[in-house]
C-alpha cells in the first residue's frame, strides 16, 4: 500500500538577513506574480529590483527578529495536521515554499525518497489568486509531474465551514471586552493589482 503525503504550500520568507535579497529575487523572477517587461528581461530586472529593495526589506524584518516567521508557523501547522491525520491512516506531512527554503521541489523530492507515491498539495492561501495559488500550483504540478507522483491539488477553501467558524471565533475573541455597537469589520486580503482582479 502506498503512503499518501500532504504538502502544505506557502509563499516562504527569508530565514536570515542574508536571505532577503535572494528571496526577493526569487519572488520578482516569477512572471506569474509580477511580469516585468518582456520575458527575457524578467531575471535581470528581478535582480535589480531585489537589490534596490533589500535594505528596506531587511529593516522591516529586523522589526520582527530579522527573519520571516512563515516557516515556523507553517511547520506548526504541519505538525498539527500530522497529529490530526494520525488516526486516519498512514500520512506524511511536508512543507513546501514557493520562494524560499524548503522549496517545493525539495519537499516533493523528499516525499519520493520517503516512499510517497500519492501527494496532496494543499495551498495555504484560503482563496484562489493567479499570483499566489496559481503560481504555486504551476510549480507543484511541474515538480510533481517530473517525479512521477500521483498528485492532487487543493486550490481554495475560503468557504469551508470550519475555516469560517475559525474566523468567527477569532473575531469574537478580538472583540471581547470592547464596545461592539457600531463596529464595522473590514476583511482584507493581501492587496492585488487591479489587472489581476479584472482579468
Amino acid at each position: 500500500m502506498n503512503k499518501t503525503g500532504v504538502i502544505l504550500l506557502n509563499l516562504g520568507g527569508p530565514d536570515s538577513p542574508g536571505a532577503v535579497r535572494p528571496f526577493l529575487y526569487n519572488l520578482f523572477s516569477d512572471r506569474g506574480i509580477i511580469p516585468l517587461g518582456p520575458a527575457f528581461l524578467q531575471k535581470p530586472l528581478a535582480w535589480l529590483i531585489s537589490g534596490l529593495r533589500a535594505k528596506k526589506t531587511k529593516e522591516a524584518y529586523a522589526l520582527i527578529g530579522g527573519a520571516s516567521p512563515i516557516l515556523r508557523i507553517t511547520g506548526q501547522q504541519a505538525d498539527a495536521l500530522r497529529e490530526a491525520l494520525s488516526d486516519e491512516g498512514d500520512f506524511s506531512v511536508y512543507v513546501g515554499m514557493r520562494y524560499w527554503h524548503p522549496f517545493i521541489e525539495d519537499s516533493v523530492s523528499q516525499a519520493w525518497k520517503d516512499g510517497i507515491r500519492r501527494l496532496i498539495g494543499l495551498s495555504l492561501y484560503p482563496h484562489y489568486s493567479r499570483a499566489t495559488t496559481g503560481s504555486t500550483r504551476e510549480q507543484f504540478d511541474r515538480v510533481a509531474g517530473k517525479s512521477g507522483l500521483e498528485a492532487t491539488f487543493i486550490s481554495s477553501w475560503y468557504d469551508h465551514p470550519l475555516y469560517i467558524e475559525a474566523l468567527v471565533e477569532t473575531i469574537k475573541r478580538g472583540l471581547k471586552g470592547h464596545e461592539t455597537d457600531g463596529v464595522h469589520l473590514l476583511f482584507s486580503a493581501h492587496s492585488l493589482p487591479v489587472s489581476f482582479i479584472e482579468g
